[in-house]
């Protein structure tokens, strides 16, 4: 009967322990799932603000073949293009670029050049 205790006793240490070791892995993967699921919170938000980012990109690009296809539009020559930089409330002129030549040069008119303005305040 003393062999069977004892060999009951050792049965229940071992259940014991196990017991021990599996709720500290349960803890410890249910730790990793609450890792995972901010993980998953980030990662979604990250992918909607590059869907959106996205978007934008895409309507930009449409406008632009537009503009181009529909409206003969094309971007300003660096030719005629004339860069001041703004000290204070007074422009100064930074740079100006040689002329178009004559024979490809537009009319004047409303919108025929560009003018880049870069301030300091």
């Amino acid at each position: 009967m003393a062999r069977l205790n004892i060999l009951l006793s050792a049965i229940l240490v071992l259940c014991a322990l196990a017991l021990v070791t599996s709720q500290q892995r349960a803890r410890a993967l249910f730790i990793d799932l609450d890792a995972a699921k901010a993980r998953t919170i980030q990662l979604e938000t990250h992918w909607n603000e590059l869907q959106v980012e996205q978007r934008q990109f895409s309507r930009n690009s449409l406008i632009d073949g537009k503009a181009r296809a529909e409206l003969s539009m094309s971007a300003v020559a660096p030719q005629r293009t004339l860069m001041l930089t703004m000290h204070g409330d007074q422009p100064r002129l930074a740079r100006m670029l040689a002329p178009a030549p004559a024979a490809s040069k537009p009319a004047p008119g409303p919108g025929s050049g560009a003018i880049v303005v870069r301030g300091k305040r």
